[in-house]
């Protein structure tokens, strides 16, 4: 999710296949820092990663798939705690709010822009079991597997 190695990734991809037509920004960790006030460091990881990988991840790819004049498709995952921000990890939902609010303006963006052939949409999986949940060792019945989301 750090600017330089997303752009390093984005030169090995169009390097390897020549064009993107799919991007994928799914970056995410879900340790709570706690009280806004407190743990700054902890906040700024989250934010780092959560939020400036998605928007590193379109810096990177963007405009190369525009240039490209080929149609594609940018897709930001979201969650469904950065629409609805229920209380408990304030950090991540204020990272997944801003992806939300993010890709909606990159949306917008990009029909806006002549000639462009590339949308941007938000995949907000719902609960899902993954590595982010906390604590849990065994899926919980309401979570869906990763392999549900697809």
């Amino acid at each position: 999710s750090k600017a330089d190695e997303v752009h390093r990734l984005a030169e090995r991809a169009f390097g390897a296949f020549g064009g993107v037509s799919l991007l994928m920004n799914n970056a995410g960790i879900g340790d709570n820092p706690g009280k806004p006030w407190e743990n700054g460091d902890a906040w700024k990881r989250l934010l780092d990663i959560n939020f400036w990988g998605v928007v590193h991840g379109v810096e990177a790819f963007a405009p190369r798939m525009l240039a490209s004049a080929s149609p594609g498709l940018i897709v930001n995952t979201g969650s469904k705690q950065g629409i609805t921000t229920p209380p408990g990890n304030l950090a991540y939902n204020v990272s997944k709010a801003g992806v939300k609010t993010f890709t909606e303006g990159l949306s917008h963006a990009l029909r806006n822009e002549p000639g462009a052939h590339v949308a941007a949409h938000l995949l907000i999986p719902g609960f899902t079991f993954t590595g982010l949940t906390e604590g849990a060792t065994e899926k919980p019945a309401a979570a869906w597997t990763g392999e549900q989301v697809v």
